[in-house]
């Protein structure tokens, strides 16, 4: 590992009560997923990031939101922060085309839907926009989402979020 980085004195990584390593991600997260586009890295408050690695340390009073290499820096793993942004980067991926994948289909009533392995997600268009329904293999009736969407578009990216949300459940 490169130990010069966190010498890189800018920021957190400046400041004296700042613990450098020890520290452990516990969630990730893509700001475009909630209509955010970039952020500032908290650790060295310089680095703009997309890809979030929210970092804890037992001996620091609050949770940092930060980018892949001060988050490999802080955990003193840098692979394993680079293996995570890579994941978020996949998921990205795969969310931004499966609103052109092939094997949607439109309802009579004119809904579109889907089913991806043994989910079935419907899109139904309101006054106020689109919403989104998921029915699990384990149940007969779709539940629906809180959420309402402006686009057609992001209604299906909403399905892609539901199906990805009821696979993580059901393990």
């Amino acid at each position: 590992m490169d130990e010069k980085a966190p010498q890189i004195r800018r920021g957190k990584w400046s400041q004296s009560g700042v613990p450098h390593k020890g520290w452990l991600c516990i969630s990730t997260r893509d700001l475009r997923e909630e209509e955010e586009e970039y952020v500032t890295c908290e650790m060295c408050e310089a680095q703009t990031i997309r890809f979030v690695h929210t970092m804890r340390h037992p001996d620091y009073h609050k949770e940092l939101d930060c980018g892949c290499d001060c988050a490999g820096y802080m955990e003193g793993n840098k692979k394993r922060a680079q293996e995570r942004d890579s994941s978020m980067k996949r998921r990205a991926a795969r969310r931004q085309k499966f609103p052109d994948r092939k094997g949607w289909k439109v309802s009579a009533k004119g809904n579109p839907h889907i089913k991806v392995e043994a989910y079935h997600c419907i899109v139904s268009n309101r006054r106020s926009g689109f919403t989104v329904g998921i029915t699990a293999p384990w149940s007969a009736d779709p539940t629906w989402g809180k959420k309402t969407y402006k686009t057609l578009r992001e209604a299906k990216e909403g399905c892609f979020d539901a199906i990805e949300y009821m696979k993580q459940s059901s393990r």
